[in-house]
């Protein structure tokens, strides 16, 4: 594992200041658009109303055993809306990865120890973000 690690950081140092700023694009689109809001809306309700089709056969095939959902669509909508978070915490995750990789390639260690406990203190404030914004709902 060690090895697998210290053969990506080159990969990592190189790529993952882009993949962290697309990410937080595509995050920025999914919060803004209305689009993207109303495709999950549909998407919720599909798969509630197939999940209630599943459940009428079930009753059906077995009436001594009879079964009903506890949740509507909404709950299920809510949950999708709370999924664009982890396209930030992805985006997090890969600047954290980027900005830790350049800081010790470009550092001196005492430097590289200050800009680690810097960066982990940004991206546990990010983390507490997404988490307060995710349970809020």
């Amino acid at each position: 594992m060690y090895n697998l690690v210290k053969n990506m950081l080159p990969f990592l140092e190189k790529y993952s200041g882009y993949i962290s700023l697309i990410l937080f694009v595509v995050w920025i689109i999914q919060m803004k658009s209305k689009h993207y809001i109303l495709y999950l809306e549909i998407k919720a309700k599909r798969k509630h109303e197939k999940n209630e089709i599943g459940l009428m056969n079930y009753n059906n095939n077995n009436p001594n055993y009879q079964m009903q959902l506890s949740s509507g669509w909404y709950k299920l909508y809510v949950s999708y809306l709370n999924s664009r978070y982890n396209t930030l915490f992805l985006s997090l995750t890969f600047a954290y990865i980027s900005f830790n990789t350049k800081s010790y390639y470009e550092s001196s260690s005492d430097n590289f120890y200050k800009l680690l406990g810097i960066s982990t203190t940004l991206f546990l404030a990010g983390l507490s973000y997404i988490q307060r914004n995710t349970t809020q709902k």
